[in-house]
């Protein structure tokens, strides 16, 4: 998860699933990572692969930008809540997918017009 912060008191901007997770959430963070890279020079691209760093652009206000891995039960449970939440999980992830790959469209000069920063 994308968190807006490194603490306790951190709340979740949103999933980014790298290796599970549901395929909305798999597809966000594929955005998320094309939206970065097309904010980021050639040699700031590869030392992040080197270092095994996950790229996504944030507001320049989130200064603690943080990933946290967060576990889940394989096979949720059906209940309404669960349903609630998937429900808002595929909503969110599709309107951040929109706004990453709008990004992408203008080289992420719009980020930059937003005030985002790269966090690894």
């Amino acid at each position: 998860m994308l968190l807006d912060g490194d603490d306790d008191q951190a709340e979740i901007i949103h999933p980014y699933a790298i290796r599970c997770g549901e395929p909305a959430e798999r597809e966000l963070a594929a955005a998320a990572a094309m939206a970065a890279r097309a904010m980021v020079t050639e040699g700031q691209f590869n030392w992040s692969v080197e270092e095994s760093y996950h790229l996504v652009p944030v507001r320049k206000h989130i200064a603690k930008a943080t990933m946290a891995e967060v576990y889940r039960l394989k096979y949720r449970p059906h209940t309404t809540a669960t349903s609630a939440w998937f429900a808002l999980m595929q909503q969110t992830s599709a309107e951040y997918i929109d706004h990453y790959r709008a990004m992408m469209k203008d080289g992420g000069s719009s980020a930059h017009e937003a005030g985002c920063n790269i966090k690894a």
